[in-house]
């Protein structure tokens, strides 16, 4: 299966209270530079997230994390409804640059929605990934990822480029070893052909619509 995205150029909204994590992926295989580019997508993300246009009632909360090996991830920027507060806090995030254990970030995600998430409020999570990880943990993706959805906490999962492991990523966004919907699949993976694409506005506003939408 190849996965793509299908949206339109309009921005979506949220019509519900939501805390919503940004996962970064601060993994070797990423690089410095892509690292940056984003942090820089998140930053701008984020930044639009919580505006006034589109959070007036301030019902939307986000947090930064960023994940690498085992029992390395930081809570790079707890939940907050401040973009004052964000963007410093991004901006100032340094790369972990280490080895990659996504099973383990999932059950760190899922223990942090636990501690801090509002009660009887929407639960998102935007994974930055290339479905792969530590071939010791990779059989844990899927069981990792169907306890972060039965905690409640919907994911998704941002993907760059070409170079990803398809079942990795369909193991992580629908919390299945096999076996997946792909329709659901679709409606979960956002596709960025390039990491230089990360700084187009149009990504911005697909991403926020995806998230948002469903």
């Amino acid at each position: 299966m190849t996965l793509f995205n299908n949206l339109n150029h309009t921005v979506g909204k949220f019509t519900e209270a939501t805390d919503i994590a940004l996962v970064l992926d601060g993994s070797t295989s990423v690089g410095k530079r892509n690292f940056e580019r984003t942090k820089k997508f998140v930053e701008q993300v984020a930044g639009r997230i919580l505006s006034s246009e589109m959070d007036p009632l301030k019902i939307l909360r986000l947090a930064v994390i960023q994940y690498s090996g085992n029992n390395q991830q930081i809570l790079e920027v707890p939940f907050t409804n401040g973009i004052e507060f964000v963007i410093p806090k991004v901006k100032a995030i340094n790369y972990m640059d280490g080895p990659t254990d996504l099973p383990d970030a999932l059950r760190y995600l899922t223990e942090f929605y636990k501690r801090v998430a509002r009660t009887d409020v929407k639960k998102k999570a935007v994974i930055f990934s290339d479905g792969r990880s530590l071939s010791v943990v990779r059989e844990q993706i899927p069981i990792q990822a169907a306890a972060a959805m039965t905690a409640g906490i919907q994911v998704y999962s941002v993907v760059v480029g070409d170079g990803f492991d398809e079942d990795g990523i369909c193991q992580l966004v629908t919390g299945r070893q096999s076996g997946y919907n792909y329709t659901f699949v679709e409606e979960r993976v956002f596709r960025v052909p390039q990491y230089k694409d990360l700084a187009k506005i149009i990504m911005h506003h697909r991403l926020i619509r995806k998230v948002s939408l469903q």
